[in-house]
């Protein structure tokens, strides 16, 4: 399957997703990165550190296949105890590295796990929009299945052109793509009726 094949979505879906989001989801979405931000300076406060990535680094780097909410507690009991005791061990390794003031960047792999970092660190910076499986869906504009996800996931090409079609969809809006992805991400969470699921999922 060539990668340009993949998904045949358009930046037109982002925006109607996003137009059609309720008021509700679009202020959760203004505020969603944020507030991620502020929870980040507290988790580096914990270590005795006024150094934002080092929060972000630590909750990116436990924030595979792991509720929002839950996240949050796993950084902060990582911080308290030196463990993580629902991620993997991989993970693990990676926040006590960064909480031991390595640098996330060299130790967070993957395009959605860095995206989210860098997210977290500067809300309103010019860097890649997250991309999971809800907001490749919302670019595909209908359900997309596992062999397609792990075909995007695996291609960085689509993963680019997804990434590409955030950032025009932002422009077109007037907001920024950040906004656009969690407003999007939120509502389409609400449509599918899940109420405990990954923060951003593979």
């Amino acid at each position: 399957m060539k990668a340009e094949n993949v998904v045949k979505g358009s930046y037109r879906n982002i925006v109607k997703a996003y137009d059609m989001a309720s008021q509700a989801s679009h202020e959760e979405g203004e505020r969603w990165y944020i507030d991620a931000h502020g929870i980040a300076k507290q988790v580096s406060a914990m270590l005795d550190s006024d150094d934002i990535r080092v929060g972000a680094g630590i909750i990116a780097a436990l924030s595979p296949q792991m509720e929002w909410g839950d996240n949050v507690t796993e950084a902060i009991q990582l911080c308290s105890t030196g463990k993580s005791p629902r991620q993997t061990k991989a993970n693990e390794d990676k926040a006590i590295l960064i909480g031991s003031n390595q640098d996330p960047e060299d130790v967070l792999g993957g395009e959605k796990v860095t995206a989210f970092y860098h997210a977290i660190v500067n809300p309103t910076g010019q860097d890649k929009p997250v991309i999971d499986r809800h907001a490749i869906s919302i670019y595909y504009g209908k359900p997309v299945t596992e062999r397609q996800l792990n075909s995007v996931f695996s291609r960085k090409k689509v993963m680019q052109r997804i990434q590409s079609a955030y950032i025009k969809a932002g422009r077109e809006i007037g907001q920024h793509y950040n906004v656009v992805q969690a407003t999007t991400w939120v509502q389409h969470r609400k449509n599918k009726g899940i109420v405990k699921e990954t923060a951003w999922s593979d």
